[in-house]
């Protein structure tokens, strides 16, 4: 992901997780705040998430 240096991963208000793209956006955090499972596509510098279908989720909507 090259658009940004960091980001924040938000849960119903609640900070998730925080950091570098690739760290914050990993597939456990994914799975627990979306309800999906997924996957980095690419190189460094070019790369994007890509959802795989549903997974676990603790989410109750």
């Amino acid at each position: 992901m090259n658009h940004a240096d960091r980001v924040l991963v938000l849960d119903h208000g609640t900070l998730a997780a925080e950091g570098a793209p690739e760290a914050a956006l990993d597939e456990a955090t994914i799975a627990r705040v979306w309800g999906v499972r997924s996957r980095w596509l690419g190189e460094p510098g070019a790369r994007a998430v890509v959802a795989e279908g549903k997974g676990p989720s603790s989410n109750s909507d």
